[in-house]
């Protein structure tokens, strides 16, 4: 298993580790390229684009950042999000996608939004419910009439299931 290290201000390593699952989707603010064993007593390291560099001076401390844990990240399969809305929902949006002649100029437009979006979520490689996107798309179904009031923050912050990671 991977192991990622927390990176503060300037680059600094601020000593703190995390053993994870994947190291696919490294989180802002963490690494997973290896801290140097060898540093010499009273010495510190940062990272820089060219790697790690050792120093004995060490971070100001203004850029001195607190070890935090690696933010859980919800990001789910596409297949699990769309199983987050109802087989009755799926079919409302599915229709409200469809272009149809007879509908206003607006109304089409919506539609062609809504087909952009079903897009969107095809070409992705996951879904991060963390997107403030993907939370105004869903919001969007609901101001629109296709899901019932509520539902959007059922389909967002409901917790992320094993069976649903990517």
């Amino acid at each position: 298993m991977p192991t990622l290290y927390q990176i503060g201000a300037a680059g600094y390593w601020t000593g703190a580790t995390q053993t994870v699952a994947s190291a696919a989707n490294v989180p802002s603010g963490w690494t997973a390229r290896p801290v140097p064993q060898d540093v010499p007593e009273g010495h510190y390291v940062r990272l820089t684009l060219a790697g790690w560099e050792t120093t004995a001076e060490p971070a100001p401390e203004a850029l001195i950042a607190e070890p935090q844990a690696v933010p859980e990240l919800r990001r789910i399969t596409k297949r699990a999000f769309r199983s987050r809305f109802t087989k009755p929902e799926r079919t409302a949006i599915e229709w409200a996608a469809v272009d149809r002649p007879e509908l206003t100029t607006e109304q089409r437009m919506q539609a062609a939004a809504l087909r952009s979006d079903l897009k969107d979520q095809e070409q992705a490689t996951y879904i991060d419910l963390d997107d403030p996107d993907v939370e105004l798309g869903v919001q969007t179904l609901e101001a629109i009439g296709l899901l019932d009031a509520g539902r959007t923050l059922e389909i967002i912050n409901a917790p992320v299931q094993s069976e649903e990671l990517p």
